[in-house]
């Protein structure tokens, strides 16, 4: 990613290494610049943030909701391949609708999510959120497959 200036001049760069490097410095400034800026608090106030928070649920509901379809035997049961398309056809489609509104990219797993923590692409708060999305989205529609089946 890229490196954010302090209002001194000084610069802090975002991922895992700010979350050590801001222990070394003696700028105590500094030090809460960059720990701001890894946990992601400002986020929380952008309209953005709760468009990108909409997306993942809806991308979580939509992916759910093609690979349960997928398996279900209607005339005869599924191939293996036949749910592995759907899946992957999924993914692609639902990334592509929703590139606009969630940046980097809508992710509708949990484990992409918190690799992008960790890589330093997204912050605390964004990650949390966005699983808490993904995981009330898997919900949903565990509910609706429950009232229609």
């Amino acid at each position: 990613m890229g490196r954010w200036r302090t209002p001194r001049g000084k610069t802090c760069t975002d991922g895992i290494q700010s979350s050590f490097r801001f222990f070394l410095t003696a700028d105590s400034s500094l030090k809460y610049f960059c720990l701001y800026l890894l946990v992601g608090l400002s986020d929380a106030f952008y309209v953005d943030f709760w468009l990108a928070l909409l997306a993942e649920y809806l991308a979580t509901f939509f992916f759910m909701f093609a690979v349960s379809g997928s398996s279900l035997r209607w005339e005869g049961a599924p191939t293996i391949f036949q749910q592995a398309l759907a899946a992957g056809l999924s993914t692609a489609s639902l990334i592509q609708a929703f590139r606009s509104v969630s940046l980097p990219l809508v992710h509708a797993n949990p484990a992409v999510s918190l690799a992008t923590f960790i890589t330093g692409d997204a912050a605390l708060i964004r990650m949390v959120c966005s699983i808490l999305a993904q995981m009330f989205g898997g919900r949903t529609v565990c509910a609706v497959a429950y009232l229609k089946l």
